[in-house]
């Protein structure tokens, strides 16, 4: 089982900051650290690499005339889309997949916005076994500003929101479920 599943300690946590709060500089309370850091994304050459969480992806890039797309192979198999720029702006969208050794595959699809300090990122998750919607549910990740931390905030349905923390240089695109709690 790839690091999807961590294991994790319950505890009851409120991931509902409000509109004021959220992109402050304050450590969030009911965080859990898990310690999982990221390098950032190097490209050279036409080729990618990424590492993080004792993990590595490679792959390609490729430029075209809408933007560049970047293709990573590993212990997920993601692509990212960055063409997306304003002046002082951009968004990237991506996705990652990965199949699960009991035959469930996670596949995750996320878009990253980035400007003046704030760097937040929505994913949803979808979870299928035997062309069986097993699980829905959505994350969204939000930089402290001018650090490497992230806060990422997991929302599955029905059930309590829970907060985890990681690092990852700015603009390093994450194809990983760090601290999700599986499906349940």
């Amino acid at each position: 089982m790839l690091p999807f599943f961590e294991s994790t300690e319950e505890s009851d946590q409120d991931a509902s900051p409000g509109q004021a709060a959220r992109y402050s500089d304050a450590t969030p309370s009911g965080v859990e650290g898990t310690g999982v850091v990221f390098g950032g994304l190097k490209t050279e050459d036409g080729v990618a690499r990424l590492e993080g969480a004792g993990l590595k992806w490679e792959g390609k890039v490729e430029a075209g005339d809408t933007g560049e797309t970047i293709t990573l192979k590993g212990p997920t198999a993601a692509q990212i889309r960055r063409g997306f720029e304003m002046p002082r702006s951009s968004i990237q969208s991506g996705v990652f997949a990965v199949a699960q050794d009991g035959g469930e595959v996670l596949h995750v699809t996320f878009h990253t916005f980035d400007a003046a300090g704030t760097e937040v990122t929505q994913g949803s998750i979808f979870a299928v076994e035997d062309d069986r919607l097993d699980f829905t549910g959505y994350y969204r990740d939000e930089r402290q500003r001018g650090s490497e931390k992230v806060v990422r905030t997991y929302m599955p349905p029905g059930g309590e929101n829970y907060r985890v923390s990681f690092e990852v240089p700015k603009g390093t695109p994450v194809p990983l479920l760090v601290g999700f709690r599986g499906v349940s």
